[in-house]
């Protein structure tokens, strides 16, 4: 009878998720990020040592920074041919892969930004005045129809009284 082997126990709780991702997943494709490195102890009290990126507090101004800094990183993800790419290399490979494919979103996507997206035609209308100049315009269009009268009225025209 098979017995089951008591787990490791670790006194650091990243040691345990790191020898637990480690177990679970031997194609790792990201690179494992220390993040004691980042984090210092005084007194017993975690600190961090470098302060997070606030995205929060202004996103139009920050995001567009951490886009680039993120597009120039090391591709480091599973595809060998693409390996010693940088991300926005393999993202801009991968879309034209896709779309050589005849993925539609892809093909849409490279399109428009290559050879620009298709105008759109719209028509608007002006309209000025107030509310009583029209309903002066449409009292004068209804009064402007005609009433045929015929000059001899009709025995089913004429009541007898």
């Amino acid at each position: 009878m098979a017995t089951k082997r008591k787990p490791k126990s670790f006194d650091d709780p990243i040691e345990e998720l790191t020898a637990l991702s480690a177990k679970s997943s031997s194609k790792t494709p990201y690179p494992t990020v220390d993040y004691r490195s980042l984090i210092s102890w005084k007194d017993g009290i975690p600190y961090l040592s470098q302060a997070p990126v606030r995205v929060s507090q202004d996103p139009r101004e920050i995001l567009p920074s951490l886009l680039r800094l993120a597009l120039d990183l090391p591709y480091s993800g599973l595809d060998p041919t693409l390996q010693g790419l940088t991300n926005a290399e393999a993202m801009v490979i991968s879309h034209a892969r896709k779309a050589a494919e005849g993925d539609q979103y892809s093909t849409d996507m490279i399109l428009d930004r290559v050879v620009g997206k298709p105008p759109q035609t719209i028509k608007s209308v002006a309209l000025t005045g107030d509310i009583n100049e029209f309903l002066d315009r449409v009292a004068q269009q209804e009064f402007k129809t005609t009433i045929e009268v015929s000059s001899s009225p009709t025995k089913e025209q004429v009541e007898d009284l």
